[in-house]
């Protein structure tokens, strides 16, 4: 079975069409956004297990007026980082970009996921963010660019974790306000293509990255 049999089969499991039907337009044109007024999610996020910490505070700076999209506190900490292992432009830290990295990662919370899982999620979707970005991140807006990173941390979770969230839910509350489900399965389709249906990132490249986020946690357990 090819690899990419075996990722449409994954994707399947949780609720994604894997039709080849694509189009030649960007994901998310104009026409298609709901709103145009950026509102926080309606999904409440559990309180989730030991949290990711730290960054540095420069990092953080840009985050801080955002701690009202966080499940906890940490999470600002966990989302710098990810910017950083991204490889994610400072002129591309839009507001809308940091509001759906925080959401997703209460989503991530909310499922009661280890911290540890989290973390392995995160760093295979920036694996993910810095393979794709040259296509494509400079090109899109700031909806289109957060929309993407989402679905990219969807991607690396339906692949690191057995029992990952559908796709139903994760539209529900990050995807709702800007697409249809249609148009989300189109998406995650378009970015597999880019993948190659390779899901999987080298060891040493992962643990490298995991690294990273464990030890500014150890870091923020230092402070205390």
């Amino acid at each position: 079975m090819s690899a990419a049999q075996v990722a449409r089969r994954m994707l399947a499991s949780f609720g994604v069409s894997t039709s080849k039907e694509r189009e030649r337009t960007f994901w998310w044109s104009s026409s298609s956004k709901a709103s145009q007024t950026d509102t926080q999610s309606t999904c409440t996020p559990a309180t989730s297990p030991e949290g990711e910490k730290r960054i540095s505070p420069a990092g953080l700076s840009a985050l801080q007026p955002y701690e009202c999209y966080a499940a906890k506190e940490s999470d600002l900490e966990l989302a710098a980082g990810f910017f950083a292992l991204a490889k994610v432009p400072r002129s591309k830290h839009s507001a809308r970009l940091i509001k759906q990295l925080l959401r997703t990662i209460a989503l991530l919370h909310s499922c009661q996921y280890d911290s540890k899982d989290i973390n392995c999620v995160l760093a295979h979707a920036a694996v993910y963010h810095e393979e794709v970005s040259s296509h494509w991140v400079q090109l899109m807006d700031e909806d289109e660019h957060a929309n993407v990173v989402g679905l990219l941390i969807f991607l690396a979770h339906c692949h690191v974790i057995d029992e990952a969230c559908p796709l139903s839910s994760w539209h529900k509350c990050l995807f709702r306000r800007y697409c249809s489900v249609k148009r989300l399965n189109k998406a995650l389709m378009q970015l597999m293509t880019m993948r190659k249906y390779v899901l999987r990132v080298s060891d040493d490249v992962l643990q490298a990255r995991i690294k990273v986020l464990e030890a500014h946690i150890q870091r923020e357990d230092s402070f205390g």
